[in-house]
């Protein structure tokens, strides 16, 4: 089985991870013959003296900003149960103590040893790993990792399925819950970004592993004057990563963002990210100026961002890039994800269900596909047979669904300025769009029927009268704006929860069902005379009358020009037509439909387009529906099991 099926199957509320992923670097060289250029630039085998400087000038001038020590999530921050001893070639039950690197890598299709109860102990004994026995059916990749890590001058390595006792249960699965804390607490990362097996091996230490690749995709040759004059342009870091099997893996994703630092091989480069540089193989010498790093936030940081408070747009940033990503087994998709929400659980009050955060509840529930997806079947790998929700987006994972966050900003209107993240929060504050809880849910557990605090929305009382009411602990008014004591240079619109203990994560909910009572409604759909793959389709009322838009999970779901969907109403809707181009809209056929003029208000309901099967509901589209229409014909109550 894959890397996927293994795995699936502190007081502080700072997370303090920066990633850095794009420079542009073009260097000049010297009147040479090409391949002198080309050569020039990347040289068969890595300067390990180079790797040591980066290391060293992190240390020193960078500080906690790339490297916490102690308590980077929370409670007392977890540690790996055993280690890899580079140095006797053998596992080490690890302390608290010990410093340790960390790999990164493709697992692919390559036959590979693992621990289990069964050798843990003789895998104890020195020099074991490098007995025929295992060191025959150790990847190329984790052994060259271990001499790397010899070489440079450490002792201790971490590899996945090595140093988690694979069939230990218990164990492996308080490991995994806890992947976030073992990459954030590594020394550094080793990322194997080459090859698509762990097969493939590292590239460019000398007596550990094979030479680089003579040439670089990346590195064109380029006519820049009329004498000939040719300067070559060197791939930045950011393309590399993004170009690798590597960074399109989805268990790849957390350890990604949570690594404090990472060393990335190439098939011809080696190149340094941590959260205050990016230092290229071919640069003469790491930058020593201590004013370069760009601060908290970066605007094409891929890392996880400092924010003490429930950060709903950094995690929407976070979801979108790990639904692009491939998982060789479905069901791995909560293990592979459940770092991120580990963490975040610590900022945002109760947590997540199913990758959606509940204090967000109602906003959560509008995340849409792009476009339909072709290949979701109920008898292939979608939400009823794997057991994961339909009304997730992590349901749908994998299906090649482009996942659509942009109702997600109605969510996000309790900040109004948050300094060091241009590009970001400004697309989403200029928004007037406004979500209202209509209903109460409930996530079915084994014990019975548990309600979801989605009460973010009780907040906004503040902003309507916040002379006569006294403010939550923390907080305080400058004028019409408000400010926490743990980001004092982020302005709210009104107070918001900000957790001020750390829980444990909660247990994943027994089923994968919630319930609630709900209004229904019938509206027909017309559908494109020549194929039924539209992204939104027009939903009519009794009177044939335009009512709203449906955006379907799925291509196909029709077989007649005008079909009947039930509907059931989640919450309710508003926003103005935009007065400026820069505030966010909706589709604009909508605008069409709705008309008025500038600052005129559009109300609506936030609809399910569901279809039933033994009692439960699945979700099989999203939509709008004039608040009017629906209020008109929908006026049937139901209780709703959505599976």
């Amino acid at each position: 089985m894959g890397r996927e099926a293994d795995r699936g199957k502190e007081k502080s509320t700072e997370i303090k991870r920066v990633r850095l992923t794009e420079i542009r670097s073009e260097r000049p060289i010297e009147k040479k013959k090409e391949e002198d250029k080309i050569h020039q630039i990347y040289p068969p085998w890595v300067d390990i003296n180079e790797i040591r400087t980066w290391l060293d000038t992190c240390n020193k001038l960078h500080g906690m900003h790339c490297q916490n020590t102690t308590s980077v999530f929370g409670r007392t921050a977890f540690r790996p149960l055993w280690l890899i001893d580079v140095r006797d070639r053998c596992l080490k039950s690890a302390s608290q103590d010990d410093r340790y690197v960390a790999l990164s890598y493709v697992w692919g299709k390559c036959s590979f040893m693992e621990t289990l109860k069964s050798n843990i102990d003789q895998l104890q004994l020195g020099e074991s790993l490098s007995k025929e026995e295992f060191a025959s059916r150790i990847p190329c990749t984790v052994s060259d990792a271990i001499k790397f890590t010899e070489i440079i001058g450490e002792r201790y390595l971490w590899v996945d399925r090595l140093c988690i006792v694979q069939d230990d249960i218990e164990a492996k699965h308080i490991q995994i819950h806890n992947m976030n804390s073992i990459y954030a607490n590594a020394y550094f990362t080793i990322v194997a970004a080459l090859g698509t097996s762990a097969d493939h091996g590292l590239r460019g230490i000398r007596g550990v592993c094979l030479a680089k690749t003579e040439r670089e995709e990346g590195v064109i040759p380029k006519i820049c004057d009329a004498e000939g004059e040719r300067t070559v342009r060197r791939a930045s870091h950011h393309s590399l990563v993004n170009r690798s099997l590597w960074n399109r893996r989805g268990w790849t994703f957390q350890e990604l963002v949570f690594s404090q630092r990472a060393l990335f091989f190439h098939d011809h480069t080696i190149t340094w990210e941590c959260h205050c540089a990016i230092w290229h193989e071919s640069d003469k010498s790491p930058s020593l100026q201590t004013n370069l790093c760009l601060g908290r936030f970066s605007e094409n940081a891929k890392g996880l961002q400092y924010a003490p408070w429930p950060n709903l747009e950094e995690y929407a940033r976070l979801v979108k890039d790990y639904s692009g990503r491939k998982l060789t087994y479905s069901e791995d998709v909560l293990s592979a994800f459940n770092g991120i929400t580990t963490s975040l659980s610590q900022t945002f009050e109760g947590g997540f269900i199913y990758g959606l955060p509940k204090l967000f509840f109602d906003a959560a529930l509008l995340w849409q596909p792009r476009r339909p997806v072709y290949d979701w079947k109920f008898s292939g790998d979608g939400p009823q047979v794997t057991g994961l929700p339909s009304w997730s987006w992590i349901g749908w994972h994998g299906c090649n669904a482009e996942i659509d966050l942009d109702m997600w900003s109605s969510g996000y209107n309790y900040v109004r300025e948050c300094p060091g993240s241009p590009g970001r929060t400004g697309a989403w504050m200029k928004s007037s769009l406004c979500t209202k809880s209509i209903l109460q849910w409930y996530i079915l557990t084994k014990n019975g029927k548990r309600p979801i605090i989605n009460h973010i929305e009780d907040y906004s009382k503040y902003r309507q009268d916040p002379t006569t009411i006294s403010l939550p602990h923390g907080w305080s008014r400058k004028q019409n704006l408000f400010y926490h004591i743990c980001d004092p240079t982020t302005s709210f619109e009104y107070p918001i929860p900000i957790k001020g203990t750390v829980d444990e994560p909660e247990e994943l909910p027994y089923t994968s069902m919630l319930s609630c009572k709900a209004t229904s409604g019938w509206f027909s759909i017309r559908l494109p005379k020549f194929h039924n793959n539209t992204p939104e389709l027009p939903i009519l009322d009794i009177n044939g009358e335009w009512a709203g838009l449906l955006k379907p999970q799925v291509a196909g779901s029709f077989d007649q020009q005008d079909s009947k969907c039930e509907f059931i109403a989640i919450s309710a809707g508003s926003v103005r037509v935009p007065e400026h181009l820069r505030e966010w809209v909706l589709t604009i056929a909508e605008w069409i439909h709705v008309g008025g003029s500038k600052g005129l208000t559009f109300d609506f309901y936030n609809v399910l387009w569901i279809r039933r099967q033994n009692g439960i509901a699945y979700r099989h589209g999203i939509g709008r529906i004039l608040k009017t229409a629906w209020e008109k014909q929908a006026t049937e109550v139901v209780d709703i099991t959505l599976g």
